[in-house]
């Protein structure tokens, strides 16, 4: 089985529109995708743009579900308001310039990653380098193509 997500939106009348998103991903364990959510709650309760990860009845960001020897890992999220830019013919708003998107842009950034600093995990997500080391590169890579006269 391949590493997916599936992604799903909810929606109910009268309520907020959710997403429901399913993963697999074979290199990934439990404490990763936690890890993941707690980081997106914690950005959220501090002010950070992004959407809220709502706990499911059990008071669980995460939850699993075994089928056929697979596990699958659930989370919910509240959908963002707002539409996709080429939703609105690629402008940001009528008579904006899109330089103003731009701008904000690099302001919900510069915030996220002001309050990423921070941030303590109690869950520690993977590191980039933990998995993309020299010895996964070489192993990925055949010799071959790595050593160029």
């Amino acid at each position: 089985m391949r590493a997916e997500y599936h992604i799903y939106t909810c929606e109910k009348e009268g309520a907020d529109a959710k997403i429901l998103r399913i993963s697999f991903l074979p290199d990934r364990k439990r404490e990763d995708f936690l890890a993941e959510v707690e980081y997106i709650s914690y950005l959220f309760e501090h002010g950070g743009s992004v959407s809220n990860v709502i706990s499911s009845r059990s008071g669980n960001l995460l939850e699993e579900l075994t089928h056929n020897n697979h596990i699958f890992y659930i989370c919910l999220f509240k959908k963002a308001k707002g539409k996709l830019l080429v939703e609105n013919h690629y402008r940001y708003r009528e008579g904006v310039p899109n330089t103003e998107y731009y701008y904000n842009c690099g302001k919900t950034f510069g915030k996220l990653h002001e309050l990423s600093k921070g941030y303590t995990s109690a869950h520690r997500r993977y590191s980039f380098f933990d998995k993309f080391n020299a010895e996964y590169i070489d192993k990925l890579i055949p010799y071959l193509f790595l050593r160029r006269s």
